[in-house]
């Protein structure tokens, strides 16, 4: 009854943070195995024991003490944000895939990861734990880090595959000009998926990567305008569409500012 007590007072009937106070007791051995899958409460340790006052510093004791091969798996997981197969984790955090291997197993067998050894994918699945796993992280670091896997995957030749996904890591990693690119490869890979409504997404992100960029190509200012009107009259916005194609004609046409301009010289 003290234990019952002890967790619903303290995790307030959050599943998760029940889950991490329970793993708190065993690592303190205040529950400890008996025998015949039974489990015992030291009632002693547990009326002393303090858990930490929320979920997010739990977690933040249980990464506490983590080799640093260890958090450049959790930091890489935090950074990609789905799964990843341990081959491509290898390469992205630069250890050896029987490392990663080892490694995945232990973090899962704590609970920090989830490892599926028969698919060879890892992942992190709790936000509470990849917000502690990114608390973790100086800003300049995490920097370098978005810069790691973008220049890796590129070096791969990945840049198809994984486009959405370095969007992301180009923005992070401050390369704004990359960034502006690989929307617009999105955009088309939707375009040619028939998905206009996706490529508009991506199409708008690469305006704004535009307004961050002092000058841009003016050719890759006309594609994002052209790709965004083509897009916009599949989805049935004559007007809009309209708007969008006479954008791309006046960055098209020569005037000026000559090959590089901001965004605002060129507009309407």
């Amino acid at each position: 009854p003290e234990l019952v007590d002890f967790l619903v007072s303290r995790t307030r009937g959050n599943p998760f943070y029940l889950y991490q106070a329970v793993l708190t007791l065993i690592d303190r051995r205040v529950l400890t195995p008996s025998g015949l899958g039974r489990w015992q409460c030291a009632a002693s340790l547990l009326s002393r024991l303090v858990l930490p006052a929320s979920l997010s510093k739990i977690v933040e004791k249980r990464l506490a003490g983590r080799g640093a091969d260890e958090m450049s798996v959790l930091r890489l997981l935090a950074l990609w944000e789905g799964e990843l197969s341990l081959s491509l984790a290898a390469r992205l955090s630069g250890l050896k895939p029987g490392a990663v291997r080892a490694l995945a197993h232990r973090l899962d067998q704590d609970n920090l990861l989830e490892y599926d050894p028969e698919r060879g994918r890892l992942s992190l699945t709790q936000a509470e734990i990849r917000q502690a796993v990114l608390s973790s992280f100086p800003a300049l670091s995490r920097v370098a880090w978005h810069l790691r896997i973008l220049l890796t995957l590129e070096a791969l030749g990945k840049s198809e595959t994984y486009a959405e996904e370095l969007v992301y890591h180009a923005e992070e990693g401050r390369r704004y000009d990359k960034a502006l690119s690989f929307a617009l490869l999105v955009a088309r890979q939707s375009m040619q998926l028939m998905a206009p409504a996706h490529a508009c997404q991506f199409l708008r992100r690469a305006e704004g990567l535009a307004r961050r960029i002092k000058r841009c190509p003016r050719r890759t200012l006309y594609q994002l305008y052209l790709q965004w009107g083509q897009a916009e009259r599949w989805r049935g916005h004559l007007g809009e569409s309209r708007e969008y194609l006479e954008q791309a004609r006046i960055f098209l046409d020569r005037g000026p500012g000559g090959d590089q301009l901001s965004l605002e010289e060129g507009q309407v």
